[in-house]
């Protein structure tokens, strides 16, 4: 057998995990998950133009807690170490990937239930219109890419382990502790949007939405379980000191002056030129 730790931890959580379907193997398992050093740099990640950076708050985050995790989709009633509820983790990077999608559809939702407060943060204007020129299927004029953690806590560590006890009719008398694996507060995400193809609609620029965009996911929170406080989110003062080449994937540098990364590396952009 492979030795866990050099493991892919997409692999290890949904494969290496019931190699052995014992509390010995699971508790091994939720160690190295919980263990393992954040390290940003070895993996090559578009950093777009685009982006704001939050740090998750305590309880920490939960993402894709729907998918499948328990062996055979049954829950181990005996097991108190057992992972028993899904989590997202990039296939490529191991990273806990906040998807795009997901991002879309808690702006998508904050468009369509709160036009007022949405309104209110892009200067009062009627929103009806821009909201289809964002959102709608086929005609998008944004891109919302996965938001990645780019910082990890105090200890370099993204993962910890929590539990809920959900009470079902059934199971008033006796209920059932479930562990679930989630992202640790004070974990710095990078949330990365394509605007290449807006035009101002209505007047409203890409800075004016990427500014909405964050305030809006500063309010909602994201991921599950926000309504007892996970998911919320809290602004930081870290900056990028570095990005990466959109084109050759080389480290460039940072411009102070407009506080971003540049796309392109000297190399890159001497060519383009």
């Amino acid at each position: 057998m492979v030795n866990s730790s050099k493991r892919n931890l997409n692999y290890l959580f949904y494969k290496a995990y019931y190699d052995e379907s014992n509390d010995k193997n699971y508790d091994k398992c939720n160690k190295d998950l919980c263990e393992r050093a954040f390290n940003l740099s070895e993996k090559n990640i578009l950093f777009p133009t685009h982006s704001f950076r939050l740090k998750t708050t305590y309880p920490g985050l939960l993402i894709g807690i729907g998918n499948t995790h328990a062996a055979g989709n049954n829950i181990d009633k005996e097991s108190k170490k057992e992972i028993k509820l899904g989590f997202t983790l990039d296939y490529v990077t191991v990273l806990p990937i906040i998807p795009g999608s997901t991002i879309k559809g808690i702006l998508r939702s904050a468009f369509d239930n709160y036009g007022e407060f949405v309104s209110k943060l892009l200067g009062n204007i009627e929103i009806t219109e821009l909201t289809k020129k964002i959102f709608a299927e086929g005609t998008e004029k944004i891109i919302f890419y996965d938001a990645i953690p780019v910082r990890a806590n105090e200890s370099n560590h993204l993962f910890g382990l929590d539990n809920i006890t959900p009470h079902y009719p059934d199971l008033l008398e006796n209920p059932i502790p479930l562990t679930m694996l989630k992202v640790l507060p004070e974990v710095v995400y990078m949330f990365r949007f394509g605007f290449d193809r807006w035009n101002n609609f209505s007047g409203v620029d890409s800075e004016a939405l990427l500014d909405a965009f964050k305030n809006i996911i500063l309010t909602l929170g994201v991921g599950a379980k926000t309504n007892v406080g996970y998911g919320a989110m809290e602004e930081t003062e870290e900056i990028a000191v570095e990005g990466v080449c959109q084109k050759c994937g080389a480290k460039t540098g940072f411009n102070k002056k407009t506080n971003k990364v540049y796309q392109f590396c000297n190399k890159c952009n001497s060519k383009k030129k």
